[in-house]
């Protein structure tokens, strides 16, 4: 049986990065589903009359805690986390365009460093062993 050997220093960063991301991701969709029905009108009320059709805002808007909270929990425990950094990665590109929309500059140097972040776990992604379906602790590790 072929065991593969694993940088353990990449595996660290992976899972270091990827949680950090996972956390940050978790706590801003429950903050905004605990307050939803206050704060998702505010922020779609921010929009109106920047985009058309300002129905695909409202949708995107309403989901989006519920994308940020489940989307967080699996970048936590690592499961499906590949899909789960492309999804979010994608979802900071959309942010990134809705701040542009709402003339709001200054969240967006914010929101590429994290894209960033997000880009350089998943081009580690392949060391990322502690995880749920991961390989845990792998036999062969190198410093």
């Amino acid at each position: 049986m072929h065991e593969e050997t694993v940088d353990s220093g990449k595996a660290y960063a992976a899972l270091l990065l990827r949680v950090a991301i996972g956390i940050v991701f978790t706590y801003g969709g429950v903050f905004k589903l605990i307050d939803y029905n206050t704060i998702i009108p505010a922020i779609v009320g921010q929009f109106e009359g920047k985009f058309e059709p300002f129905f695909l805002v409202q949708i995107f808007l309403y989901v989006l805690p519920f994308i940020e909270a489940i989307g967080g929990v699996l970048l936590i425990t690592g499961y499906k986390h590949v899909f789960s950094l492309t999804v979010m990665g994608a979802v900071m590109i959309l942010l990134i365009f809705g701040m542009q929309l709402k003339a709001d500059p200054e969240g967006v140097p914010h929101n590429v460093l994290f894209l960033l972040a997000i880009a350089f776990c998943l081009s580690i992604s392949n060391n990322d062993v502690f995880r749920i379906g991961g390989r845990w602790f792998p036999s062969k590790m190198k410093d």
